[in-house]
């Protein structure tokens, strides 16, 4: 003789039984809920520790182009800079010789310039013999390349055109030099304080740009053994999105991680050297996901109670992420189909048949 020691489970169904079979009056006794299975764009993969950083060519170092003193310094650590401004203020000396050497140069090629001006027409009706003229051209061309050479290089050194323009002009040498931004960027370290003496390259203000940013990703090998084409990384919470870019192949013995990089595209307020927790995604490539409560397991497999005109039917699933809340499965799911998220203890003691006794 059998008989039922769960009164609300009046069952029509077998040990293991492929569908548990539900009257109205059953289902409300039991309070069973169910939820529609959806189509997923993309599947989570694992949350990470991650660190937002620059690219290398975005690390910029201001260096003195010449020796001198430090006369001013006008940003701090920080500070966030526009191209062209002002940083710091040099007082160099040899800065002098150098517009002075371009000045020099100036007048050496206008006076170049003016002779094979004068000694064209000339040489052209036959006055003056061919090897004059070949003296002037060449002196014309020599005068040329040394003034754009001393031109290039008070350009290197950080003069704007308008201040060599100013120089050639007035013929006024000045010994100080503003060194500016080479780009927008914030600065992340400052070196040089005023009054200090310099020598050629010392180093003096860090900059960084902040755009574009990388996501510097910590991955454990199990996790990344699974990372494949069009991964992507979110920051929870912020809005912040990127594009996975590098795998790394060498692992960390200390602790078992592979480096990973991603571009990150919509940065939202992250700031270089910041640490925090980025979440990976993939494809779904035809995977649904539906609520965390549907899936149960038995046997070390994993199913679900998919609801039908007669009750549930018992589904096999293969899960490829199982988050607290929402779980994603890539085989024995349709979007659109309800599954039972409450009730589902009930649901399985009836599908094997507990309760029962002879």
């Amino acid at each position: 003789m059998r008989r039922l020691l769960i009164p609300l489970l009046f069952l029509t169904t077998a040990a293991f039984a492929e569908e548990v079979h539900l009257s109205t009056d059953q289902w409300q006794r039991l309070g069973l809920k169910v939820a529609s299975v959806r189509k997923a764009e993309r599947v989570p993969l694992g949350r990470v520790p991650a660190q937002v950083t620059v690219p290398p060519e975005n690390d910029r170092l201001v260096t003195a182009p010449l020796g001198g003193r430090i006369v001013a310094v006008t940003v701090d650590r920080g500070d966030a800079v526009r191209a062209g401004q002002v940083l710091a203020v040099l007082e160099s000396p040899e800065l002098l010789q150098h517009q002075q050497h371009l000045l020099d140069a100036w007048h050496e090629l206008k006076v170049a310039q003016s002779r094979r001006q004068r000694e064209k027409p000339l040489y052209a009706a036959g006055v003056i013999p061919k090897s004059r003229w070949q003296e002037t051209e060449k002196r014309w061309q020599l005068a040329r390349t040394a003034y754009r050479q001393a031109r290039l290089e008070l350009e290197v050194m950080g003069l704007t055109t308008a201040a060599i323009d100013r120089l050639l002009s007035g013929g006024r040498l000045d010994s100080r030099l503003q060194l500016r931004a080479p780009a927008a960027a914030v600065v992340r370290e400052r070196r040089v304080k005023v009054g200090q003496r310099v020598t050629r390259a010392d180093p003096l203000l860090h900059l960084i740009v902040p755009d574009p940013l990388w996501l510097e990703l910590a991955v454990p090998v199990t996790l990344a053994d699974r990372l494949g084409g069009q991964i992507e990384v979110e920051i929870p919470g912020r809005g912040a999105h990127g594009q996975v870019i590098r795998i790394g192949t060498l692992v960390d013995p200390a602790n078992q991680t592979i480096p990973v990089r991603a571009l990150l595209d919509r940065p939202a307020d992250l700031r270089p050297g910041r640490r925090l927790e980025a979440r990976l995604t993939a494809p779904a490539h035809g995977a649904v996901k539906l609520p965390r409560a549907a899936v149960i397991e038995h046997q070390s497999r994993h199913f679900v109670f998919v609801r039908t005109p007669q009750g549930f039917e018992v589904r096999p699933v293969t899960p490829l992420w199982l988050g607290t809340e929402t779980a994603y499965v890539k085989a024995g799911l349709r979007p659109g189909e309800e599954v039972a998220v409450r009730a589902t203890a009930a649901l399985k003691a009836a599908w094997l048949g507990v309760g029962e006794e002879e």
